[in-house]
């Protein structure tokens, strides 16, 4: 798992910006990442390598689209471990999957009011 990319692509955000889409995009991604990530957290309670493979593949997506490099990053890292059948890797990520996601949130709804 890597924590060394940036939270965020500078240029993303503001090619999205100046389009006009940073605002709908980051709406869309406050609706769906909370959905993903009790996605995700469901299916290593059930001990689904598949499933949490499938919601991570999609919460990489959904945070690459906005920029959210870091989120994505993490993401990839679960997705690989799922993939592995790696359950126990996959758990441990949880955790910092979680928080990213979270400081990655808060960093693009500031990104809104700036």
């Amino acid at each position: 798992m890597t924590l060394d990319a940036p939270l965020l692509d500078d240029a993303v955000i503001e090619d999205l910006s100046s389009m006009g889409l940073l605002e709908e995009l980051v709406s869309i991604y406050v609706a769906e990442a909370s959905e993903v990530l009790a996605a995700i957290e469901r299916a290593l309670a059930a001990g689904s390598a598949d499933a949490a493979r499938a919601s991570a593949h999609k919460l990489k997506g959904i945070a690459a689209h906005c920029g959210a490099r870091r989120l994505s990053a993490v993401a990839a890292s679960v997705e690989k471990a799922a993939s592995r059948g790696e359950l126990a890797a996959c758990e441990a990520a949880f955790a910092t999957l979680r928080a990213v996601e979270s400081e990655t949130a808060a960093a693009l709804r500031a990104r809104l009011s700036a």
